[in-house]
């Protein structure tokens, strides 16, 4: 986002961002880093899975209610 005053621009909107540390300013981000904690605990490598476990991951986060 480091051109992001050219979008703004570009757009016509204003820009914002979160303050640092203020996990409730980015709830859905937060809300999908929990979910995908549940099966990659923090400081888990993602070099032993496999391409398909990690779309079964994605499909399962992303199909989820």
């Amino acid at each position: 986002m480091a051109r992001h005053y050219e979008l703004a621009d570009s757009l016509g909107r204003d820009t914002g961002f979160a303050t640092p540390y203020s996990s409730w300013q980015r709830g859905s981000n937060e809300n999908r880093n929990g979910r995908m904690r549940r099966h990659l605990p923090k400081g888990t490598s993602l070099d032993g899975l496999t391409d398909g476990e990690l779309q079964s991951l994605v499909a399962e986060i992303n199909n989820t209610p």
